[in-house]
Parts: structure tokens; sequence; C-alpha cells
């Protein structure tokens, strides 16, 4: 008896045992398929994360390639300002002769008034040097009267002169 109702129970058990194997197939192919799901997913957000970087590289590239180009215009631009200045600069070293500054300092300034506006005219550089060399009364006097002569380029050559002599200091 006992043997019978082991035969009886080794079909049913090799039955559960096959439901058991197609069951654990089916959640096996059933875990693969989610994990090749989530593959996918992560490796299309990897994707999309490298396509964001190479297009964060590419716009680093571009401002780099602008801030070059930017950096080169300044340093043009500063080296044309310093090449200015270098030439301008010679009105500090420009060394007059005594006589010409004693010769604007004892004349009647409503005279040398006359002469200082026709002199820078022709050469600023030197009226810069002569107010500069001049005592700062006879200066101050001579510039005075420059601009009462002559009310607009009077002006301008004073707040010319007054701002190179300021440079100058």
């Amino acid at each position: 008896m006992k043997f019978i109702i082991l035969l009886l129970i080794i079909p049913v058990f090799a039955q559960d045992q096959a439901e058991r194997k197609e069951q654990v197939k089916e959640q096996t192919l059933a875990d693969l398929k989610l994990a090749e799901k989530k593959r996918l997913e992560e490796q299309q957000r990897l994707l999309t994360k490298q396509q964001h970087i190479e297009s964060l590289l590419e716009e680093l590239e571009t401002n780099k390639k602008l801030i070059l180009e930017k950096e080169e215009k300044i340093l043009a631009e500063l080296q044309k300002n310093q090449q200015k200045k270098e030439e301008e600069a010679p009105v500090e070293e420009l060394q007059l002769p005594q006589e010409l500054i004693d010769h604007y300092q004892s004349r009647d300034p409503e005279i040398a008034a006359k002469d200082f506006i026709e002199l820078y005219e022709k050469t600023p550089k030197v009226c810069i040097a002569l107010i500069r060399s001049m005592k700062k009364k006879k200066s101050a006097k001579l510039m005075d009267t420059v601009v009462k002569l002559d009310a607009r380029n009077g002006t301008k050559i004073a707040s010319e002169i007054t701002a190179a002599i300021g440079e100058g200091d």
C-alpha cells in the first residue's frame, strides 16, 4: 500500500516539479526582460548625459575662442595705447632753453598769450613743456589770458594743457 501511494504521489510530485520549473523559467525570463529594460533605460540615460557633456564641451570651446579673441583685441588696444603714450611721453623729457622760459615769464601776459596761442597751434608739446617749466603764478596768469583772448580755443588749449600736466605729475 505504501508502494501504491508512493507511485501515485510520484507522478503528482513530478507534475509539481515540472510546474515549478515552468514557473521558475517564466520568472527568470520576466526578471531578464526587466533587467534588459533597466539596462536600456540606463544606457539611454548615460547617452543623454554624454550628449549633454559634449554640448557643454562645445560651448566651453566656443567661449574659450571668444575669450581669446577678446583678449587679443584688448592686448592690441593696450599696445596701441602704450605706443600712443610713448609717442606723447617725450613732452615730459622735452628740455626748453631757459631763454624761452624767461622770455614768456617776463612778457606782458596779453602779448605773450597771443604768441602762445600761435605756438600751441604749431607745437602743443612745446607749450605744455613751457607751462610746466614756468613759475606757477606766471603760467596761471598766461593761461587765464589765453582763455580771455580766445574763449573757444583758449578754453580748449587750457584744458588740454591742464590734462597733459596732470598726467605728467
